[in-house]
């Protein structure tokens, strides 16, 4: 059987305007499937006798839907359907029939005409409901598949997916062919339905080729987001607005002169006004003890430029109200200071110093990030301290943590200098901690507060990113042990502040990655002013395409019934990881909670992720 199949004669009734044929194929598989398609292979004896030209689906492969399957809907005029219980049991047909449906629904003046081979009755319920459980047991294997990755799908299974494993088609069977007023095989009389066929050829014209074909349409979208392009780079030219702010988290330093008092850079942010902001943190809640002078003659910055060594004062301060301290619970206070100059400048310069009287933080790194992983995987970690973020510098590797103190009193916490990385049998030496001390100094964190740090560690190897190779990393320590991190990531497609049509009142998703590897979806829970408990439910699911993806694993937050207290005045960041959903998907539903015994249901519903 070929799919291209014609008459031989040059006097072609139906010249380019072939009849399609969709029907099962003979099987052995059950008894009454091995003539199903006898009807089909005497019809096409009568076409080619009468110079008639048709179409047939000649794949029997489970891999790909033909290209027959793709546009027996969108192209075909006159459409004959020899149906059998084997061709309610298929793909590819299955998939043909809700082609031939949609189109019907958009052209009702095709001609369908439709032959019964076979012994069953669509009148039967159970027969229906039997149908519905073949198809039920096709999409639960679907899913056995898709969640434990044990083969990719093919074609034909990703298509029935979409298409809702066919389930309202086989609902509507008996209304559908009933209305028809098909033929059964065993008595029709082939010769005068193919003559009824050829009739419709001689009698009735070609259809125009301008509604047959697809319009093309002017592409209005995509000249407007050019348009609207160009008006904001003119419009921030005019204005003299720089490039989008940079922002440096956590850079390096050589000596910190207030780290005796738990103060150092948290962030160097370049503003529009050719001003850099350093913003600071100090792990102390009394706003009288930071330890700044805030004094614009005696505050600066050094920094280094071709001819030498330039200084800029402090500009401006922005400090936290002692009121607004007054009832957290924080165990820190953030503030910032402004310096008249470009971050270009000090960009250029790669080191420079901040000093303040006689003491100062120096030496302080302006460097770039090569790679990061924002909360990687892992299968073990430390209680109530998440591992956030990996970040390659180059001369340096980086892992951000964010801590909680759940032991239901104040603790001690510190880091020893005998951390390592474990990467590819080979151990990579701490260097250094911003935001937490080294032993013997220690610091206090009071129960139910939270502090964000960070270890750093000699380099990885070159590109260790993108190495499926290296597979994992280990971090081993003597307070901080983290297993299996997962470093290897496939390019992922991001979508920052993705629009939704429905979020609770204290959760936004802050982002969606996703890759043919997986789906990464991304939230920020609100700071409570009293601080709350929080958990996601190892229940949770994305939807798309309405298929349900079931949570693979989180990172920064944990899984109930375990739930982590989450400080007044500290937002939540944290993110779900689910299995990869199809390339076309446009839209997804996040479940983060749906336990039937609690009636408890929270969801983030309509995330645009294209």
């Amino acid at each position: 059987m070929t799919e291209n199949t014609t008459a031989t004669s040059t006097e072609i009734v139906n010249k380019d305007r072939p009849v399609y044929i969709s029907y099962a194929s003979n099987s052995s598989e059950k008894p009454e499937w091995e003539h199903i398609a006898d009807c089909a292979a005497q019809m096409f004896d009568i076409f080619n006798r009468e110079n008639i030209e048709y179409r047939t689906n000649g794949s029997d492969s489970d891999d790909k839907i033909s290209d027959f399957a793709k546009t027996i809907g969108t192209e075909s005029e006159v459409v004959v359907i020899v149906f059998s219980d084997k061709y309610f049991r298929s793909a590819h047909c299955m998939y043909e029939f809700s082609q031939i449906k949609k189109s019907l629904a958009k052209n009702p003046d095709k001609k369908l005409l439709c032959i019964k081979s076979g012994n069953f009755d669509l009148s039967n319920v159970n027969y229906i409901l039997e149908l519905e459980h073949y198809w039920g047991n096709i999409r639960q294997e679907y899913d056995e598949i898709e969640y434990h990755h044990q083969r990719n799908h093919t074609e034909a299974e990703k298509v029935a997916f979409e298409n809702g494993f066919y389930v309202s088609d086989i609902r509507q069977l008996y209304t559908f062919f009933s209305a028809l007023n098909y033929q059964n095989a065993a008595v029709a009389d082939l010769e005068k339905f193919v003559l009824d066929i050829q009739t419709y050829y001689k009698t009735t014209p070609a259809p125009s080729s301008k509604s047959w074909k697809k319009k093309v349409k002017f592409p209005w979208k995509v000249l407007f987001l050019l348009l609207g392009i160009f008006l904001t780079y003119i419009y921030f030219r005019i204005l003299g607005y720089n490039l989008p702010l940079t922002v440096i988290k956590y850079p390096s330093y050589s000596q910190n002169d207030f780290y005796w008092d738990g103060t150092f850079i948290t962030a160097i942010e370049e503003c529009r006004d050719d001003t850099t902001l350093l913003h600071f943190r100090t792990n102390n809640s009394d706003i009288y003890n930071i330890p700044f002078s805030f004094d614009t003659a005696k505050c600066f910055l050094e920094y280094f430029t071709s001819s030498g060594k330039d200084t800029v004062y402090l500009s401006d301060y922005t400090v936290p109200e002692k009121d607004s301290l007054a009832d957290s619970v924080t165990s820190y206070i953030e503030y910032s200071l402004k310096f008249p100059v470009n971050s270009n400048k000090l960009s250029t310069s790669k080191i420079f110093n901040f000093v303040d009287s006689w003491y100062g933080i120096f030496d302080i790194e302006y460097s770039k990030i090569y790679d990061e992983l924002k909360y990687p995987e892992y299968s073990k970690g430390n209680d109530g301290c998440f591992l956030t973020r990996i970040e390659d510098r180059g001369r340096e590797t980086r892992l951000y943590f964010h801590l909680i103190n759940l032991t239901g009193k104040d603790s001690t916490i510190y880091v020893t200098d005998e951390d390592y990385i474990f990467a590819k049998g080979k151990k990579r030496y701490f260097k250094s901690a911003i935001g937490i001390p080294i032993y013997p100094n220690r610091t206090k964190l009071r129960n139910g507060t939270a502090v964000d740090f960070v270890l750093i560690f000699e380099p990885l190897s070159n590109k260790i990113f993108d190495d499926p190779d290296a597979d994992f990393i280990h971090l081993v320590g003597k307070t901080m042990k983290f297993q299996d991190i997962k470093l290897y990531h496939e390019d992922m497609t991001s979508v920052e502040n993705p629009e939704t049509s429905f979020c609770p009142e204290n959760i936004t998703v802050s982002e969606v990655e996703y890759s043919k590897d997986e789906t990464k979806v991304y939230f920020k829970v609100a700071p409570s002013r009293h601080g709350f408990r929080f958990a996601v439910s190892p229940e949770s699911y994305i939807v798309a395409g309405h298929k349900k993806y079931g949570l693979r694993n989180v990172s920064g937050v944990t899984q109930s019934p375990d739930s982590v207290f989450v400080p007044s005045g500290t937002p939540l960041e944290f993110a779900l990881i689910y299995p990869p959903v199809p390339e076309e998907t446009e839209v997804i539903d996040c479940i983060l909670c749906d336990d039937v015994e609690t009636e408890k249901f929270i969801s983030v519903t309509d995330i645009k992720i294209r």
